[in-house]
C-alpha cells in the first residue's frame, strides 16, 4: 500500500507541475500580445504627430497646407513605413487643415 501512494504522489505533482507550466506560457503569451499592441498603438500616435507638426509648420511657413504626402516626407523628413502603416491624407482646401488618419496594416 505505502508504494501505490507515493505513485499517487507522484502523479499529482507532474500533473501540477504540467498546469503551473502551461498556466506561465498562457500568461507570457498574453502578457507580449498586450505589450505589441501597446507599441503598435504608440508608433500610431508618434506617426500622426509627425505629420500634424509637419502640416501646421507647412501651413505657417508657406500660408497653405502640403498637397500630398510625397510633399511632407520631402520637405520635413517625416518617414512613412508603408509596409506597416496605411496612412490617409484627405485635402478639402489649400486653407483647411487636411484629415490624417493611420492604420496598421494586418499581418498577412
Amino acid at each position: 500500500m505505502h508504494l501505490h501512494k507515493k505513485k499517487k504522489s507522484i502523479e499529482n505533482s507532474l500533473l501540477l507541475t504540467v498546469i503551473v507550466f502551461v498556466a506561465v506560457i498562457i500568461f507570457f503569451a498574453i502578457a507580449f500580445s498586450n505589450v505589441t499592441r501597446e507599441v503598435d498603438s504608440n508608433e500610431v500616435k508618434t506617426l500622426i504627430t509627425a505629420l500634424d507638426n509637419a502640416v501646421v509648420t507647412n501651413y505657417a511657413i508657406n500660408g497653405v497646407y502640403p498637397e500630398s504626402l510625397s510633399e511632407i516626407e520631402e520637405k520635413y523628413g517625416v518617414i512613412i513605413d508603408y509596409d506597416r502603416f496605411i496612412v490617409q491624407y484627405d485635402i478639402i482646401s489649400t486653407n483647411i487643415m487636411p484629415n490624417i488618419s493611420v492604420f496598421i496594416k494586418e499581418a498577412e
